[in-house]
């Protein structure tokens, strides 16, 4: 039987097992770090299908595909409901990369964007939220690791946290499965291609 709507964790390139993920499923939603090229996507309708922005995305070619959410915003899940959603996050080991073959300065959200999505964020109050990265708050609850510093991404995410906190947050980014609560939000990490399914709320 498939799932209502999936959330799909981090691709990394491994698109044969992404698009098996997505046959079980009415609507998915992949949260970042998918791939450097999107010519799978033919093939998977735009309208049940959609992909989120990570650090490890490529930002000359994702915008131009209609599976790509954009930026943040609220999107509409049919008998779910809405799901608000910002792109994003910081590549540690960018110095080990290649701009524009391998890394993308356009990773993160401009200052100006970050404001919006604030903004925006504010007036929606949503229930659900999906991102790549997590809320600054959040990281000690993914990882002790000393070099993860917050970046401007989790910062963003912080503030939004700060304004609103939502039923339910769901992430991705970390490569490891877990679950928590800060106060009465409850938080998800997805592993890599690790899914989490829903039925209908309506």
């Amino acid at each position: 039987m498939k799932a209502h709507l999936r959330l799909i964790g981090d691709v990394h390139g491994h698109v044969d097992r992404y698009r098996k993920l997505c046959r079980k499923a009415l609507y998915t939603i992949q949260l970042g770090d998918h791939a450097f090229d999107y010519c799978h996507l033919n093939g998977l309708d735009p309208n049940y299908h959609k992909i989120l922005g990570g650090n490890h995305d490529n930002y000359d070619k994702i915008e131009a595909w209609p599976h790509y959410l954009g930026d943040y915003g609220s999107y509409y899940v049919p008998d779910f409901g809405e799901i608000f959603f910002v792109r994003g996050g910081l590549s540690i080991d960018k110095h080990l990369r290649t701009e524009r073959i391998s890394w993308w300065p356009d990773e993160e959200m401009s200052m100006r964007k970050c404001y919006a999505a604030m903004s925006s964020y504010a007036s929606a109050k949503p229930s659900f939220v999906i991102s790549h990265t997590c809320p600054a708050d959040a990281i000690p609850f993914v990882t002790n690791s000393g070099h993860m510093i917050p970046s401007r991404t989790s910062q963003l995410l912080n503030q939004m946290f700060a304004i609103h906190q939502p039923l339910m947050w769901i992430f991705a980014h970390f490569h490891t499965s877990l679950r928590f609560h800060i106060n009465e939000t409850e938080f998800v990490c997805l592993n890599e291609l690790e899914c989490l399914d829903f039925e209908k709320r309506s």
